[in-house]
């Protein structure tokens, strides 16, 4: 909605009753600041752009190869710089856990199951308003064959991912996962 409405239509109407003190001097301040810098925040017209169920399945299976490839520039790509993983892990870290990971094995084969997709058109996420965001849950299973040995792990359970669209392209926000 433009902003102007609100400064037009709005503004005025608060003033038909008089207001109490000392609401009556904050008052109109706050709604031109709601009105005019809330959107200041808000992602670019890169987000504008509806996100899809397909674009988003496309992308699970982007970042399923990448994985299974040990594909590292690849794979850290699908991630945005302002990513963090478990809530504690920045981007930098999560591309040394992945580069370490992968170099530690020799196949990796890697299953969703259970993916269910939300689409959100409008979404305050930390802090920041986002046009268009996706939150993505499934359980997971990895399995890994070291390179040492030959030794066979299995990483399993549920995995969780919030997706914006960065640069015309969808990254990760945030990842949560558990074993």
């Amino acid at each position: 909605m433009n902003p102007a409405f609100f400064l037009v239509n709005l503004v005025p109407l608060c003033y038909h009753e008089p207001m109490r003190r000392p609401y009556q001097k904050i008052f109109p301040p706050l709604l031109v600041l709601l009105v005019v810098c809330v959107p200041l925040f808000s992602q670019g017209n890169d987000s504008q752009t509806e996100i899809t169920e397909e674009e988003v399945r496309q992308f699970l299976e982007h970042y399923k190869n990448r994985y299974i490839q040990k594909d590292r520039d690849g794979f850290v790509s699908l991630f945005s710089s302002k990513a963090v993983q478990n809530g504690r892990d920045g981007f930098n870290e999560i591309k040394r856990i992945y580069s370490d990971f992968f170099d530690q094995s020799r196949e990796l084969r890697y299953q969703l199951e259970d993916t269910r997709i939300k689409i959100y058109r409008e979404v305050l996420i930390s802090g920041l308003f986002y046009e268009n965001a996706v939150s993505v849950e499934a359980r997971y299973k990895v399995d890994q064959i070291l390179k040492k040995r030959g030794k066979k792990k299995v990483w399993r359970g549920d995995i969780r991912w919030i997706l914006i669209r960065e640069n015309g392209a969808l990254r990760i926000l945030y990842l949560d996962f558990k074993h």
